[in-house]
């Protein structure tokens, strides 16, 4: 699965990303729940705690999610609200 992100002010410039079936669970949850942590998404995705890290850290480096606040009281932000899922 591709997700086609658009490039800030350049708009006919545009990234694709891969993202796994596990990075495509989570970001639905996040969408869902931006306050998730890492427990309830491994709880919910059926994955360890550690493989959830190593998920959202591939995600927040590839630009799709970002941390707004502290690990306790923040919540995830999805980049790019109008990604388009590509078939």
């Amino acid at each position: 699965m591709c997700y086609q992100q658009r490039m800030g002010d350049i708009e006919d410039v545009t990234v694709n990303v891969t993202v796994n079936d596990t990075q495509k669970k989570i970001l639905k949850e996040m969408r869902k729940k931006p306050g998730i942590t890492y427990d309830e998404l491994a709880e919910i995705v059926n994955k360890s705690r550690r493989t959830i890290i190593r998920q959202v850290k591939d995600l927040r480096e590839k630009g799709l999610v970002k941390r707004i606040g502290s690990d306790k009281s923040g919540h995830w932000k999805i980049i790019n609200s109008d990604t388009q899922e590509l078939d």
